[in-house]
């Protein structure tokens, strides 16, 4: 699976440590408006309560080098005009904090063609013509389904968890 992070702060660079281990997964492109490569894959390199990580990294104007493999990276603010497509993304981690309600989230699988989105807090309301799954590991892991859900949530510090 291809896997495309819009966000690249704390979060989009701990997932892409934790994902870059996974042999069935390749993080194909990052997209983060709050700089440009060098500074990103800097901030990869070095985190400030995880510690350095063990990994040759480099960047140039529009790539982040991680062990010889590139990963292409963009600055651009609407996420409708990211080349998703031209990086063969399957997956988006939506990363931002930003895109989290229906309208925002639509246009990944409307517009853009994305099979599956990840946001990286909770999303109330129906996306893509589904209402978004939101998983509290060790609570409801078990409600997902591949082949039927396309949007899934993740649990913040301030979600509400009722009876599933």
């Amino acid at each position: 699976m291809k896997i495309g992070i819009n966000g690249f702060g704390r979060i989009g660079r701990l997932v892409l440590r934790i994902l870059w281990e996974r042999k069935d997964v390749e993080i194909t492109h990052i997209n983060e408006i709050n700089g440009d490569s060098l500074t990103a894959s800097h901030l990869l390199e070095f985190d400030s309560v995880h510690g350095k990580w063990n990994k040759n990294i480099a960047s140039n104007d529009n790539e982040i080098i991680i062990e010889d493999k590139k990963i292409s990276f963009t600055s651009i603010k609407n996420y409708l005009d990211v080349p998703w497509n031209k990086s063969s993304v399957d997956l988006v981690l939506e990363c931002t904090g930003k895109n989290k309600a229906p309208k925002e989230l639509n246009p990944y699988f409307d517009s853009l063609g994305i099979k599956k989105v990840i946001v990286a807090c909770p999303v109330k309301g129906i996306v893509g013509g589904e209402q978004a799954l939101n998983i509290v590991y060790g609570i409801n892991q078990a409600l997902y389904k591949p082949e039927k859900h396309k949007l899934i949530t993740a649990a913040s510090c301030t979600t509400n968890c009722l009876a599933y």
